[in-house]
Protein backbone atom coordinates (compact mmCIF):
# COMPACT_ATOMS: atom_id res chain seq x y z
CA UNK A 1 0.00 0.00 0.00
CA UNK A 2 1.52 3.60 -1.09
CA UNK A 3 0.23 6.78 0.14
CA UNK A 4 1.08 10.24 -0.67
CA UNK A 5 2.06 13.32 1.57
CA UNK A 6 -11.15 -31.50 33.17
CA UNK A 7 -11.91 -34.21 34.87
CA UNK A 8 -9.49 -35.00 37.71
CA UNK A 9 -8.94 -38.75 39.79
CA UNK A 10 -8.13 -39.13 43.18
CA UNK A 11 -7.18 -42.44 42.97
CA UNK A 12 -3.82 -42.38 44.40
CA UNK A 13 -2.69 -46.36 43.34
CA UNK A 14 0.23 -46.31 40.45
CA UNK A 15 -1.15 -47.40 37.30
CA UNK A 16 -0.28 -51.81 36.78
CA UNK A 17 2.32 -52.43 34.51
CA UNK A 18 3.69 -48.86 34.58
CA UNK A 19 5.15 -48.79 38.04
CA UNK A 20 3.80 -52.18 40.30
CA UNK A 21 5.19 -53.79 37.80
CA UNK A 22 7.57 -52.46 35.59
CA UNK A 23 6.63 -54.31 31.98
CA UNK A 24 5.70 -53.28 28.92
CA UNK A 25 6.13 -55.86 26.06
CA UNK A 26 7.31 -54.39 22.49
CA UNK A 27 6.33 -54.49 19.00
CA UNK A 28 2.76 -56.15 19.57
CA UNK A 29 1.85 -57.18 16.15
CA UNK A 30 -1.44 -55.50 16.27
CA UNK A 31 -2.99 -54.43 12.74
CA UNK A 32 -2.41 -50.62 11.91
CA UNK A 33 -4.32 -48.04 13.59
CA UNK A 34 -4.29 -44.67 11.85
CA UNK A 35 -4.18 -41.24 14.05
CA UNK A 36 -6.30 -38.95 11.49
CA UNK A 37 -6.49 -34.90 11.33
CA UNK A 38 -10.23 -33.83 10.93
CA UNK A 39 -9.11 -31.70 7.92
CA UNK A 40 -6.70 -31.94 5.24
CA UNK A 41 -6.10 -28.11 5.81
CA UNK A 42 -6.75 -25.37 8.25
CA UNK A 43 -7.02 -22.03 6.93
CA UNK A 44 -6.51 -18.87 9.30
CA UNK A 45 -5.12 -15.79 9.79
CA UNK A 46 -3.15 -14.15 12.23
CA UNK A 47 -4.62 -13.55 15.66
CA UNK A 48 -7.23 -16.32 14.75
CA UNK A 49 -7.47 -19.57 16.62
CA UNK A 50 -7.15 -22.90 14.63
CA UNK A 51 -9.28 -26.09 16.28
CA UNK A 52 -7.24 -29.14 15.12
CA UNK A 53 -8.78 -32.39 16.46
CA UNK A 54 -7.02 -35.85 16.26
CA UNK A 55 -8.84 -38.86 16.68
CA UNK A 56 -7.79 -42.74 15.70
CA UNK A 57 -9.76 -44.82 12.92
CA UNK A 58 -11.13 -46.97 15.38
CA UNK A 59 -10.56 -48.00 18.73
CA UNK A 60 -7.02 -49.19 19.36
CA UNK A 61 -7.20 -53.31 19.99
CA UNK A 62 -6.94 -54.20 23.80
CA UNK A 63 -7.97 -50.19 24.36
CA UNK A 64 -5.63 -47.39 25.05
CA UNK A 65 -3.53 -47.17 28.46
CA UNK A 66 -0.33 -44.59 27.80
CA UNK A 67 0.54 -42.21 25.26
CA UNK A 68 2.75 -39.44 24.41
CA UNK A 69 2.57 -37.26 21.14
CA UNK A 70 3.73 -34.15 19.87
CA UNK A 71 1.87 -32.32 17.21
CA UNK A 72 4.63 -30.01 14.58
CA UNK A 73 4.39 -27.14 12.38
CA UNK A 74 6.79 -27.04 10.19
CA UNK A 75 8.39 -23.00 11.47
CA UNK A 76 9.01 -21.91 14.55
CA UNK A 77 6.48 -18.46 15.49
CA UNK A 78 3.50 -19.41 14.65
CA UNK A 79 1.84 -20.54 17.42
CA UNK A 80 1.03 -17.95 19.98
CA UNK A 81 1.57 -20.55 23.21
CA UNK A 82 0.15 -18.57 25.96
CA UNK A 83 -2.93 -18.03 24.17
CA UNK A 84 -3.61 -21.24 23.20
CA UNK A 85 -5.26 -24.68 24.99
CA UNK A 86 -5.67 -28.42 24.41
CA UNK A 87 -8.73 -30.54 25.29
CA UNK A 88 -8.15 -34.34 25.82
CA UNK A 89 -10.78 -36.57 25.99
CA UNK A 90 -12.16 -37.23 29.71
CA UNK A 91 -10.69 -40.72 29.82
CA UNK A 92 -7.57 -40.11 28.75
CA UNK A 93 -6.89 -36.94 30.63
CA UNK A 94 -5.29 -38.21 33.58
CA UNK A 95 -1.58 -37.92 34.59
CA UNK A 96 0.41 -41.30 35.52
CA UNK A 97 -1.09 -41.56 39.26
CA UNK A 98 -4.45 -40.64 38.20
CA UNK A 99 -4.74 -37.54 40.72
CA UNK A 100 -4.41 -35.20 37.94
CA UNK A 101 -4.95 -34.06 34.44
CA UNK A 102 -2.59 -35.19 31.37
CA UNK A 103 0.42 -33.12 31.00
CA UNK A 104 0.07 -30.26 28.11
CA UNK A 105 3.51 -28.68 26.37
CA UNK A 106 2.92 -25.57 24.33
CA UNK A 107 5.57 -23.75 22.37
CA UNK A 108 5.59 -21.68 19.61
CA UNK A 109 5.55 -24.44 16.88
CA UNK A 110 4.37 -27.41 18.67
CA UNK A 111 1.69 -28.51 21.15
CA UNK A 112 2.48 -32.19 23.02
CA UNK A 113 0.34 -34.14 25.23
CA UNK A 114 1.20 -36.86 27.47
CA UNK A 115 -1.52 -38.82 29.48
CA UNK A 116 -3.10 -42.15 30.27
CA UNK A 117 -6.41 -43.75 30.90
CA UNK A 118 -8.07 -44.35 34.23
CA UNK A 119 -6.40 -46.96 36.05
CA UNK A 120 -7.87 -50.27 34.97
CA UNK A 121 -9.91 -48.98 31.87
CA UNK A 122 -8.36 -48.96 28.96
CA UNK A 123 -9.61 -46.12 26.74
CA UNK A 124 -11.80 -48.14 24.41
CA UNK A 125 -13.24 -44.90 21.62
CA UNK A 126 -12.34 -42.97 18.68
CA UNK A 127 -11.90 -39.25 19.65
CA UNK A 128 -8.81 -38.58 21.24
CA UNK A 129 -7.56 -34.76 21.54
CA UNK A 130 -7.86 -31.37 20.34
CA UNK A 131 -5.22 -28.38 19.72
CA UNK A 132 -6.94 -24.84 20.14
CA UNK A 133 -3.67 -23.15 18.94
CA UNK A 134 -3.87 -19.09 18.36
CA UNK A 135 -1.82 -18.23 15.21
CA UNK A 136 0.49 -15.40 16.18
CA UNK A 137 0.00 -11.79 15.43
CA UNK A 138 3.47 -11.72 13.53
CA UNK A 139 3.15 -15.24 11.90
CA UNK A 140 4.08 -14.77 8.22
CA UNK A 141 1.46 -15.96 5.70
CA UNK A 142 2.48 -19.48 3.90
CA UNK A 143 1.74 -22.80 3.82
CA UNK A 144 3.08 -25.08 7.07
CA UNK A 145 3.13 -28.81 7.48
CA UNK A 146 1.69 -30.28 10.32
CA UNK A 147 2.95 -33.32 11.61
CA UNK A 148 2.51 -36.08 14.23
CA UNK A 149 5.70 -37.51 16.11
CA UNK A 150 6.64 -39.63 18.96
CA UNK A 151 8.77 -38.20 21.42
CA UNK A 152 10.27 -40.38 23.19
CA UNK A 153 10.24 -44.71 22.72
CA UNK A 154 7.08 -46.76 23.76
CA UNK A 155 5.18 -43.92 23.71
CA UNK A 156 1.83 -45.71 23.51
CA UNK A 157 1.04 -48.76 25.26
CA UNK A 158 -2.37 -50.48 25.24
CA UNK A 159 -4.52 -51.99 27.67
CA UNK A 160 -2.44 -55.36 28.10
CA UNK A 161 0.77 -53.18 28.50
CA UNK A 162 2.37 -53.52 24.99
CA UNK A 163 3.79 -50.93 23.24
CA UNK A 164 1.76 -50.37 20.29
CA UNK A 165 4.27 -47.11 18.69
CA UNK A 166 4.90 -49.55 15.36
CA UNK A 167 0.93 -50.46 14.80
CA UNK A 168 0.09 -46.58 14.69
CA UNK A 169 0.06 -44.39 10.85
CA UNK A 170 0.24 -40.50 11.82
CA UNK A 171 -2.03 -38.49 9.06
CA UNK A 172 0.17 -35.40 8.00
CA UNK A 173 -1.87 -32.32 7.38
CA UNK A 174 -1.15 -28.36 7.05
CA UNK A 175 -1.87 -25.30 7.87
CA UNK A 176 -2.62 -22.29 5.52
CA UNK A 177 -2.22 -18.63 7.40
CA UNK A 178 -3.10 -15.79 5.16
CA UNK A 179 -2.46 -12.34 5.71
CA UNK A 180 -4.62 -9.74 4.62
CA UNK A 181 -2.58 -6.22 3.45
CA UNK A 182 -2.79 -3.24 5.57
CA UNK A 183 -4.86 -0.33 4.41
CA UNK A 184 -4.77 3.50 4.79
CA UNK A 185 -8.10 3.93 6.76
CA UNK A 186 -8.20 7.93 6.43
CA UNK A 187 -6.30 10.13 4.39
CA UNK A 188 -3.26 11.98 5.69
CA UNK A 189 -3.98 14.97 7.93
CA UNK A 190 -1.86 18.10 7.36
CA UNK A 191 -1.70 20.36 10.07
CA UNK A 192 0.48 23.59 9.45
CA UNK A 193 0.40 24.96 12.58
CA UNK A 194 2.41 22.11 13.61
CA UNK A 195 3.99 21.51 9.93
CA UNK A 196 3.79 17.80 10.71
CA UNK A 197 1.25 15.11 8.57
CA UNK A 198 -0.55 12.54 10.28
CA UNK A 199 -1.11 8.71 9.16
CA UNK A 200 -3.84 6.69 10.13
CA UNK A 201 -3.68 2.47 8.82
CA UNK A 202 -5.52 -0.57 9.80
CA UNK A 203 -3.75 -3.95 9.96
CA UNK A 204 -3.86 -7.16 12.13
CA UNK A 205 -4.53 -6.63 15.72
CA UNK A 206 -1.29 -7.06 17.34
CA UNK A 207 0.98 -7.50 14.15
CA UNK A 208 3.85 -5.44 13.54
CA UNK A 209 4.38 -3.07 10.20
CA UNK A 210 7.46 -1.30 8.62
CA UNK A 211 6.71 2.28 7.82
CA UNK A 212 8.75 3.43 4.96
CA UNK A 213 9.22 6.72 3.22
CA UNK A 214 10.54 8.61 0.14
CA UNK A 215 10.58 11.57 -2.02
CA UNK A 216 10.59 10.06 -5.26
CA UNK A 217 8.18 6.99 -5.12
CA UNK A 218 11.98 4.68 -6.24
CA UNK A 219 14.19 5.09 -3.41
CA UNK A 220 12.82 3.98 0.08
CA UNK A 221 14.10 4.74 3.65
CA UNK A 222 12.50 2.78 6.76
CA UNK A 223 10.78 5.40 9.43
CA UNK A 224 9.30 3.52 12.24
CA UNK A 225 7.39 0.34 12.78
CA UNK A 226 4.05 0.61 13.64
CA UNK A 227 2.03 -1.98 16.07
CA UNK A 228 -2.09 -2.14 15.37
CA UNK A 229 -3.81 -1.77 18.86
CA UNK A 230 -6.05 -4.42 19.25
CA UNK A 231 -9.33 -2.21 17.12
CA UNK A 232 -6.46 -2.88 14.25
CA UNK A 233 -5.71 0.52 13.99
CA UNK A 234 -2.31 2.50 13.41
CA UNK A 235 -0.93 6.08 13.66
CA UNK A 236 1.82 8.30 13.45
CA UNK A 237 2.57 12.27 12.96
CA UNK A 238 5.86 12.49 10.86
CA UNK A 239 7.41 15.54 12.18
CA UNK A 240 10.13 16.47 9.31
CA UNK A 241 7.81 17.09 6.56
CA UNK A 242 9.19 20.58 6.61
CA UNK A 243 12.57 19.41 4.71
CA UNK A 244 10.37 17.72 1.76
CA UNK A 245 8.65 19.50 -0.69
CA UNK A 246 6.90 16.05 -1.45
CA UNK A 247 6.56 12.69 0.77
CA UNK A 248 5.56 9.21 -0.08
CA UNK A 249 4.44 6.70 2.66
CA UNK A 250 4.40 2.81 2.27
CA UNK A 251 3.55 0.10 4.98
CA UNK A 252 5.08 -3.01 4.62
CA UNK A 253 4.43 -6.50 6.22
Amino acid sequence: MIMRMKATHSDNRARPGFIACGVLVAASGLHAVNVNFDNAEYVAGPGDTVAITLSFDEAVPNGLAGYHLRLNAASSGVFEPSASSISIVTELDNNLFGDGPADRTLADDSAKVLGFAEAGSPYTGVEFVTFDLKIDADAPAGTYALSLELPLEDSFVDGNFQIIDDDLVFDTSSLVIEVPPPASSAAPQYDGDADTFSLSFSGVPGRSYLLEVSDDLENWDDLTTLTAAPSGSMTYVDTSVSSHPKRFYRLVD
